[in-house]
């Protein structure tokens, strides 16, 4: 069987397109990816009880259920005094981007590996902005933790802020 001209240049064609449109999935980054790297940059920071990696998420301007940037810096701050470092597996989530703005719903399982260990299931929502180009959380709502609903953050995670 003999394939003629025509049909080669369309297969080529067809063969180049494909290439493209595979280089073109690689280089471009969706907003829910780059959500999902800030996430895993912020467990990751998690892990190694980093408490600067971890707050460099939440946006600066950050006020919500009378807390500041100032105050989460500090439940961070306090938190990784109390337990330490903590591995973060996320067991579900949900990005929900609308131009500049995006919904992530998260359930983790979190393990601390200092002198007061804890571990647990918890659910999250947190609320993002993107800000010159840059995605950036603006809420941050604790939804259930081991099992129970919650309403807020619990007094003993909101009394870490004065660690």
């Amino acid at each position: 069987m003999e394939i003629g001209r025509k049909s080669l240049y369309i297969i080529a064609g067809v063969v180049c397109g494909l290439i493209i449109w595979l280089l073109l999935d690689l280089a471009i980054t969706t907003d829910k990816e780059r959500i999902t790297r800030k996430m895993d940059a912020l467990f990751g920071a998690a892990a190694e009880g980093d408490a600067e990696g971890m707050i460099t998420t939440v946006s600066p301007d950050y006020e919500f259920d009378d807390l500041t940037w100032h105050d989460w810096n500090g439940i961070v701050q306090g938190y990784f005094k109390v337990f330490g470092a903590t591995k973060v597996n996320v067991l579900g989530k949900s990005i929900n981007v609308e131009g500049k703005l995006a919904v992530l719903d998260i359930s983790v399982y979190a393990r601390s590996t200092g002198p007061l260990r804890h571990s647990g299931r918890s659910r999250w929502r947190l609320s993002w902005r993107k800000q010159k180009d840059e995605w950036m959380i603006t809420r941050i709502k604790l939804r259930s933790l081991s099992g129970r609903q919650v309403d807020g953050l619990p007094q003993e995670v909101l009394r870490l802020r004065a660690q």
